[in-house]
């Protein structure tokens, strides 16, 4: 077994299918490289915790890891995602195999932590601080072919605090991407093979509305990526009804790389219990936009 090995599973939103894309590639170009579970040193785990289900699954994984890599005495477990925020070192205590947590934010600091506990075999390291800004990545392990279709990151968090949602102590508080970088990102992915581009984050809508946010909004930041050149089709998820601008429902029209679908989770059926959710919209402007 090499020393600098790695396997990633990876569970739940795009978001943690596009950090562990990105988190593959970071150590590769640090010289890792990937194996199947039983033969690898660094075994990830991406985790989400919007449903109860997912979360049980993390416990089930690290048991099956931990029985996969009972004979390689130098293998280790790590752990992160929304389940790594909200459990944080209490791994270290149930899973004497884990050896880092990391969440939302400290994902960017990932790949030199794992490098390290390489080096440091009795060392253990959490990286769970929420930052005020949105934590970029090194852009530079951004590098090789990519497929037609690809993620970008343009927020981190939410500040909506649905009665029913983790999201908001588990990501932290809305934090929007400068535009610069999403767009520099874009133009990156496009020179190098994606022609659809999907922005990501947990309220699109409210994109640049946050202290963090650098004046730019969501529409004009919809703008932007339609006049990349190579760009043929552009998608978003997710929206809270609340935010949706008509000035984005306008895009629609005007914008022929928009694609023609949207996702917006609204529930319409009771005032009083969207009051209760704490959705801060009501049925009658849920009707309003249908119309």
């Amino acid at each position: 077994m090499s020393d600098r090995t790695f396997h990633i599973l990876t569970f739940g939103c795009q978001m943690n299918v596009n950090d562990s894309d990105w988190l593959s590639r970071a150590l590769v170009a640090r010289g890792f490289t990937e194996a199947p579970l039983g033969k690898a040193r660094v075994n990830i785990v991406n985790t989400c915790s919007v449903r109860d289900k997912p979360e049980q699954k993390v416990y089930s994984v690290l048991g099956r890891i931990r029985q996969a890599t009972r004979k390689l005495p130098d293998a280790f477990a790590v752990v992160g995602g929304c389940v790594a925020q909200q459990i944080g070192s209490g791994f270290f205590t149930r899973f004497p195999q884990v050896r880092l947590v990391f969440g939302g934010d400290g994902s960017s600091m990932a790949p030199q932590a794992i490098e390290r506990l390489c080096a440091e075999p009795g060392l253990r390291l959490s990286l769970l601080d929420f930052s005020e800004e949105y934590p970029e990545r090194d852009a530079q392990l951004d590098a090789g072919p990519v497929p037609p279709s690809a993620f970008v990151n343009i927020m981190q968090g939410c500040d909506n605090f649905c009665a029913y949602c983790i999201v908001p102590f588990v990501r932290g508080r809305q934090k929007s991407r400068a535009s610069g970088a999403i767009i520099e990102e874009c133009r990156a992915l496009v020179a190098r093979g994606a022609r659809e581009i999907t922005l990501l984050g947990q309220n699109v809508n409210s994109y640049g509305l946050d202290a963090s946010g650098d004046g730019t909004s969501f529409a004009a930041l919809l703008r932007e990526v339609a006049a990349i050149n190579g760009v043929k089709r552009i998608r978003f998820t997710t929206s809270h009804p609340k935010d949706l601008a008509d000035e984005v429902i306008a895009l629609y029209g005007q914008l022929p790389q928009l694609a023609p679908s949207l996702h917006l989770p609204a529930q319409s059926g009771s005032d009083r219990i969207l009051k209760r959710m704490g959705r801060r919209y009501d049925s009658a402007q849920i009707g309003r936009a249908h119309v």
